[in-house]
């Protein structure tokens, strides 16, 4: 008896040091990730990769997005939410302004006042910001 349960407790330390080893390497596979230039966006032939400092914003239409480059021939609509592309974002400093939007920060000219707002791009287009993202956008460009 004594040995059988010896052999699960030996049986239960490497189920923990697993899953340790498992954690570490899934939180360096995000960090990894976090540093690439690109992101992989799915499409009918295939993987497309998209430089993340060439995307300007991402605008939701219904489960689908346009990812707007900063090359104006170069947009993409692709059958990703803008929450799944939210995810792919993470941490890369894009903000998220509205239900419709994801800017990236490096693009914006201007912040006009308003019940939520809206954003100048340097490209002359306009995104909403809404009431409910308004101060986090506004601490996000520091202000």
């Amino acid at each position: 008896m004594i040995e059988s349960i010896e052999k699960i407790k030996k049986k239960q330390k490497t189920i923990e040091s697993t899953s340790q080893n498992f954690s570490l390497l899934n939180s360096s596979f995000q960090s990894l990730q976090q540093q690439l230039p690109v992101i992989p966006i799915p499409t009918l032939e295939g993987l497309l990769m998209i430089r993340v400092d060439e995307i300007i914003f991402i605008e939701a239409e219904g489960n689908y997005s346009n990812i707007n480059m900063k090359n104006p021939q170069e947009k993409y609509f692709v059958s990703k939410s803008l929450k799944e592309i939210e995810a792919l974002l993470s941490g890369r400093g894009f903000i998220r302004t509205h239900n419709s939007y994801i800017v990236n920060p490096i693009y914006i000219k201007k912040y006009i006042k308003g019940a939520g707002g809206y954003l100048v791009l340097m490209n002359g287009q306009t995104v909403d910001v809404s009431r409910a993202n308004k101060e986090r956008v506004i601490d996000a460009l520091g202000g």
